[in-house]
């Protein structure tokens, strides 16, 4: 029987390590000798070839493997046996992952080439601002007003050289977004049971960043004073900004001379 791996290595600690005084010890020198002999036969027979018989080659002895405890000759097959290659991948899966990297492809360069694409167009109209409307008409001497709008009207109007411009609350006339309108003030009768107009009105919303801006040009409709002011073919611009009006020119466009007819 061979002796428990502590024994041996306290004895070797005793004769080899740096306190060493199993030499003192016969005894324990005569152990040591007789475990490390053990110990040399111990490998030199693990090193040695099995003899197997044919009962056991064919798996019928008694010390043949079950299907419980495979031989060790199978288990070391199937650790330095190649592993099994990775699942592939469907090839339907292979075409739908494709198509959709195509469908990206496509969808990015379309985007990028219809903004290549795209002329510039200027925002600069060259237009100056003649004037400021932060000073709200008093319509009490408007007869027609709140029989136009109602007397609980949210309506605030301005006047400017005869046109009356008016900011509409979101809702009377578009939904969620505010307008402007501006019509000409002396256009407006009210015979007491009704109230009309007749004349031009000039209309636009905002939406978005975008605010309310109605653009008109001036000709023989509109009020004298704005006559007296801008010739006609000018173009104006009445912005709403959240708190004022502002009124912008633009340059006035040339009214074309008519042809005379033959003679």
């Amino acid at each position: 029987m061979t002796a428990a791996p502590d024994e041996l290595a306290l004895l070797r600690g005793r004769a080899y390590g740096p306190n060493a005084d199993i030499h003192d010890d016969p005894r324990a020198l005569a152990r040591l000798r007789h475990l490390e002999d053990e110990e040399r036969r111990a490998a030199s027979h693990a090193d040695a070839p099995v003899e197997v018989s044919d009962e056991e080659e064919d798996g019928t002895g008694p010390n043949a493997p079950t299907a419980a405890a495979p031989a060790a000759a199978d288990v070391a097959a199937d650790t330095t046996a190649p592993r099994r290659p990775p699942r592939r991948i469907p090839r339907a899966w292979l075409i739908v992952w494709a198509a959709s990297v195509l469908v990206v492809a496509v969808s990015v360069g379309a985007l990028v080439f219809s903004l290549a694409s795209i002329r510039p167009v200027s925002e600069v109209t060259g237009a100056t601002q003649v004037a400021t409307l932060d000073q709200p008409l008093d319509t009490t001497g408007l007869d027609w007003f709140p029989e136009w709008f109602g007397p609980q009207s949210e309506v605030v109007s301005y006047e400017y050289l005869g046109l009356v411009v008016m900011r509409l609350p979101a809702g009377m006339y578009a939904s969620e977004v505010e307008c402007i309108n501006v019509a000409i003030i002396s256009r407006f009768t009210n015979n007491g049971s009704s109230v009309g107009y007749d004349g031009p009105t000039y209309y636009g919303c905002g939406a978005g960043p975008f605010p309310p801006t109605a653009p008109m040009v001036v000709d023989e409709r509109a009020p004298d004073e704005l006559r007296a002011r801008f010739p006609d073919g000018t173009a104006l611009s009445f912005v709403f900004d959240g708190e004022r009006v502002g009124v912008f020119m633009g340059e006035p466009t040339p009214t074309p001379t008519p042809t005379p007819a033959p003679a």
